[in-house]
């Protein structure tokens, strides 16, 4: 049992819209959750653009 929690570095619920609504929406929050984290502008911006290109539903992992 302590490998598995030595392993867990995220634990992401699914709040806005389901348990409580929020302010920010959709693109803001992509952008402010990996602004936080350290990704350049550009390279947040960039990403969302092609996400749309590509007409993902949504995101399901850090690589997309």
């Amino acid at each position: 049992m302590k490998q598995i929690i030595n392993e867990v570095k995220v634990i992401f619920f699914d709040a806005g819209g389901v348990l409580f609504e929020t302010f920010v929406k959709g693109d803001d929050r992509v952008r402010n959750l990996l602004k936080e984290r350290g990704y350049p502008m550009q390279k947040i911006d960039f990403a969302i653009m092609k996400a749309k290109q590509n007409e993902l539903p949504f995101i399901t992992n850090w690589n997309e």
